[in-house]
């Protein structure tokens, strides 16, 4: 069901600005996370007899943690169907072009270890400040080039009245997204790209992820009337750069989310969540591979309109409008046993007006998710997790033919099961 929020087009030039910024933040999120460490280890040793020694209050409250989580994805480049049987059996042509160079598998196993350390101060009027580095890798068993590292680091200042503001911050230095089509020559001259004609090339990209968040509560639970209400607000900031030669789909710009959460007791939560990302990037030429037929001119210069598959280099503007909406509820089954389920759906309406940028222009993608997910308390601080995820995406585009290789209509099953353990 669409969305009914009406927001401006932006035109933002914001990716020049974050380049310089994304070194030095990575640097700054791997000193968060393991400065504090460093530091507690050169602390002083006492040297005060055992009869002089005055117990203090414990200022720092330390509680590292470790997951680990495999997940068995059967799309994990979000292909169609014969895409997906395209790169378990390319063709000559594929092979030639360098069109799924890298690309193994289209499913995979991933195995994921995430780490870190939460570091419980006294903030703000005695109450908890708590910082919360944090590292996660994730290793792709068959598309290798896919593996990744992300670090990221929160910071959290609980206030009065069940308030609190927190500080999100993450960044991935590389990830192989997929490969894109960088050029194409019409060697033999019949004025159409043949498949092996094509010339494909990686295209890997950093990212980084701001956000302010700031819960209010609505309702405190209490005994006489356990329902209690938060409502948590945050707005912040997305860049995604590409490495070359693929500058040109770097994408950011401001987030906005908006989240209700209400509780039963302990047994019953239910959540409302809505996002919007405003993501923009500049208009760029790009090699295309369009049939003239769907774009209405003579894009070769033979004084035709029916050529296919025709080489031409135009405008492309990948900038795009995203509401996202998800619906979810935690329902406690047993004393140690959560059950929790959600379903999502997601709009990306393209901002493109560019008169032959037909995989943009005039493009709403719409995409529905379910979540499943079952946890269960197996020791003191140890809980073991699996679920499943379901998605699927339709693309309502100008002409259904897509030489550039953008995620359009897709499934995607995941199914994930892991532990994780506080020390």
């Amino acid at each position: 069901m669409p969305v009914g929020v009406a927001v401006d087009r932006l035109y933002l030039n914001e990716t020049t600005l974050m380049r310089p910024l994304l070194k030095p933040a990575a640097a700054a999120i791997l000193v968060a996370i393991f400065a504090p460490v460093q530091l507690a280890a050169q602390q002083p040793v006492a040297t005060t007899r055992p009869a002089e020694r005055v117990k203090k209050k414990e200022t720092v409250k330390v509680t590292p943690w470790l997951a680990v989580e495999a997940e068995l994805d059967n799309n994990v480049f979000l292909l169609t169907p014969a895409r997906k049987d395209a790169v378990d059996n390319p063709s000559a042509a594929d092979v030639a072009s360098g069109r799924f160079a890298g690309m193994e598998s289209a499913s995979d196993v991933i195995a994921q270890a995430r780490g870190g350390v939460g570091l419980e101060f006294d903030g703000l009027g005695g109450r908890a400040l708590t910082l919360s580095p944090a590292l996660q890798y994730d290793f792709y068993t068959r598309n290798n080039e896919r593996s990744n590292l992300t670090a990221s680091v929160a910071l959290a200042q609980a206030l009065a009245r069940g308030m609190r503001t927190k500080l999100d911050v993450a960044y991935t230095p590389s990830y192989f997204r997929k490969n894109y089509l960088l050029d194409a020559t019409d060697v033999n001259g019949d004025g159409r790209i043949a498949p092996e004609e094509r010339r494909y090339a990686p295209a890997d990209y950093s990212a980084m992820d701001f956000e302010l968040a700031h819960r209010l509560r609505l309702k405190k639970s209490r005994k006489r009337s356990p329902l209690g209400a938060d409502l948590n607000l945050g707005a912040g900031y997305y860049t995604r750069s590409y490495d070359a030669p693929f500058a040109a789909r770097d994408l950011s710009g401001p987030t906005f989310r908006a989240t209700l959460d209400l509780a039963s007791g302990n047994r019953l939560e239910l959540s409302g969540d809505y996002s919007l990302e405003l993501l923009s990037g500049d208009e760029a030429q790009t090699v295309l591979i369009l049939d003239e037929a769907d774009a209405g001119t003579d894009l070769n210069g033979n004084g035709t309109v029916t050529d296919p598959e025709v080489r031409t280099v135009q405008l492309v503007d990948r900038s795009r409008r995203e509401h996202e909406l998800t619906f979810g509820a935690r329902l406690g089954v047993a004393r140690r046993t959560d059950l929790r389920f959600a379903y999502g759906l997601r709009l990306r309406d393209y901002l493109s007006d560019l008169p032959l940028d037909l995989a943009h222009r005039a493009r709403r993608d719409t995409r529905h998710e379910l979540r499943g997910e079952l946890s269960t308390r197996v020791a003191r601080g140890t809980r073991f997790t699996t679920g499943a995820r379901y998605a699927k995406q339709t693309a309502n585009r100008l002409v259904d033919s897509d030489q550039t290789d953008e995620a359009a209509d897709y499934s995607r099953l995941r199914a994930f099961a892991g532990l994780r353990v506080e020390f």
